[in-house]
């Protein structure tokens, strides 16, 4: 299976997770998608994932990679640009919105890329 068809799969079914989380009315699912609707359009976030993405975009362990790079993100934004006490649920959800815009940047290289 190549790589476009796999990061289409992942895309459809995080979709698919969404939809039925609202129509099952789990809340966990949509007001971590308000939160993330907040977070995903800061700039403290978008532009380390976009700078990492593209500087680590050679690595092997590429997804481990930036696990790791949206774990210390996470962190550093909290403790400099907001308090130092924090739960993990924000800063997971801060990496995790990290990993999306990793994620979207590329699958639109992939998608871009001539065969």
């Amino acid at each position: 299976m190549s790589l476009k068809k796999i990061y289409f799969a992942i895309l459809v079914v995080g979709i698919a997770v969404i939809i039925i989380s609202m129509f099952t009315g789990t809340k966990f699912i949509p007001i971590s998608l308000g939160i993330l609707k907040e977070m995903i359009v800061d700039w403290k976030i978008f532009v380390p994932a976009i700078v990492c993405a593209f500087a680590f975009s050679k690595v092997k362990y590429y997804w481990l990679t930036m696990l790791g790079c949206s774990l210390v993100t996470s962190m550093v934004i909290q403790v400099f640009f907001f308090s130092v006490r924090a739960g993990a649920y924000i800063i997971c959800l801060r990496a995790f919105c990290f990993l999306v815009v990793v994620y979207i940047v590329d699958y639109l290289r992939l998608v871009g890329k001539r065969k």
